[in-house]
């Protein structure tokens, strides 16, 4: 049975969706646009997007949403998106890795993730064969692959690439947002590959971006994987976006605050290109680590992304060049001004290449904590072990990926938090890994649950 959500007549609930496919049942939540009620002969494109308990309300995992209600509701309102509904599929809890995850390599499951029992193809079915129906029946819908879309970050990113790209019939645009191509462990460097590579059959719109301080989930995994679909054909800029995004980490409130991208490209108007600036390092080695600028266009609609597709001209081109993509390839050592240009706007750099930058860094954590602390707690920087070597005090060393950085608290293996002195709220820590260092950290007090830690 279908609900209104008591703080929107537009946003409907089915708090109980059985899958025969699954053997379980899920929320689902469902956005109508403005006027739905208004225009009985007018059928609508239809967004599907994962981890659906988080889109329009408070996470109960992180307590924070995408609102991609309220962004939907203001792309409309301003002429800049076509009216389209959307439709969050809640995951299941504990087995939403499980569901998001597909076998890779023709195997049962993942080489190297013996963790995860991968049930993709399950929830493929439940997706397809009784969701979208059930959908199309219900409402207003516009049926075809052209006005079907598929979104989802993280894990769910994972999951939107496989669905689409197994499904380019069911599905034309596909938001891929922060994906978990790759699990890098930090404490051991390994790398596990999350997903297949598929041969392009189907015209695809695709936008993918990743946050430049995600921690594990690297930049250069993704850029990586970006490389693999443009050696496939696909264009930057035409039907492949690619967004690297300056400052943001892997949380709901970062996905909100660019959600409005994606709904622009697939369904509105990017509009025209009126600045440029570039990101990224300003040092790079003749051997070792790969680098690259990230140009990033900004529109006045609001839109972003990254050009893979620009214009780099250095003073001294005997120092560097630069590809189209932003990769730099260095050829001595010195200092020289880059400058970038497309889409008619302009930006410039300065960058200085040395003799070698390496790949990782080496890092010693020293975190200094309370006499309360737990007694059997480990320590956490976002996915960074830390033991404990005395009463109030935890060390650990590490050989990190170079500019590896992570937005965080420290945190216990329990899952309690560092707070201030008086046991409040505290912001959280940005740690980034560029170079040797020792940092020493302290944590002045545990978060108080109940009234104890």
């Amino acid at each position: 049975m279908i609900h209104p959500k008591p703080q929107a007549e537009r946003l409907l609930r089915i708090p109980a969706f059985a899958s025969a496919a699954l053997g379980n049942e899920r929320g689902i939540h469902i956005y109508l646009p403005p006027g739905y009620d208004k225009e009985p002969d007018r059928h609508y494109p239809v967004l599907y997007m994962h981890d659906g308990q988080g889109i329009f309300d408070p996470n109960p995992f992180s307590n924070s949403s995408w609102q991609v209600h309220r962004t939907a509701d203001r792309l409309i309102s301003e002429g800049l998106m076509a009216p389209i509904l959307i439709v969050g599929i809640d995951n299941n809890g504990e087995d939403r890795l499980n569901e998001y995850a597909f076998a890779v390599g023709g195997g049962t499951c993942i080489p190297g993730a013996p963790d995860i029992v991968c049930k993709g193809e399950a929830y493929e079915r439940f997706l397809i064969e009784e969701l979208k129906p059930y959908i199309d029946r219900s409402f207003r819908t516009l049926p075809d692959r052209e006005h079907t879309a598929l979104m989802g970050s993280s894990m769910g990113g994972l999951a939107t690439y496989h669905l689409g790209f197994r499904n380019p019939h069911i599905f034309s645009k596909l938001g891929i947002l922060s994906p978990y191509f790759i699990r890098l462990d930090p404490n051991t460097l390994e790398e596990t590959r999350f997903y297949n590579r598929y041969a392009r059959t189907a015209d695809l719109k695709l936008w993918i971006d990743i946050g430049e301080i995600e921690a594990n989930i690297l930049v250069r995994h993704v850029r990586g994987f970006v490389e693999e679909l443009v050696e496939q054909g696909y264009t930057p800029g035409d039907n492949l976006m690619f967004y690297e995004v300056p400052g943001a980490a892997h949380t709901e409130q970062d996905w909100a605050v660019r959600v409005h991208l994606p709904l622009l490209y697939f369904f509105g108007y990017p509009g025209k290109a009126v600045a440029a600036e570039l990101y990224g390092s300003a040092e790079f080695g003749l051997t070792g680590m790969t680098g690259w600028l990230n140009a990033v266009i900004a529109y006045d609609t609001g839109f972003r992304m990254t050009d893979l597709n620009g214009t780099f001209e250095a003073d001294d081109p005997s120092i560097l060049t630069v590809g189209r993509d932003g990769v730099v390839k260095p050829f001595r050592e010195g200092m020289t001004r880059i400058v970038y240009s497309g889409q008619d706007v302009r930006a410039q750099t300065e960058a200085t290449v040395i003799g070698h930058l390496s790949e990782h860094v080496k890092v010693s954590v020293r975190i200094e904590v309370p006499p309360d602390t737990p007694a059997n707690a480990a320590l956490l920087i976002g996915k960074l072990v830390v033991p404990r070597t005395s009463d109030q005090l935890f060390c650990g060393e590490f050989l990190l990926p170079r500019d590896m950085t992570v937005r965080c608290k420290i945190v216990t293996d329990l899952g309690i938090h560092e707070a201030g002195p008086n046991g409040e709220d505290i912001p959280y820590r940005i740690i980034h890994w560029s170079k040797e260092r020792n940092p020493v950290y302290r944590v002045e007090t545990w978060e108080r649950r109940n009234g104890a830690i």
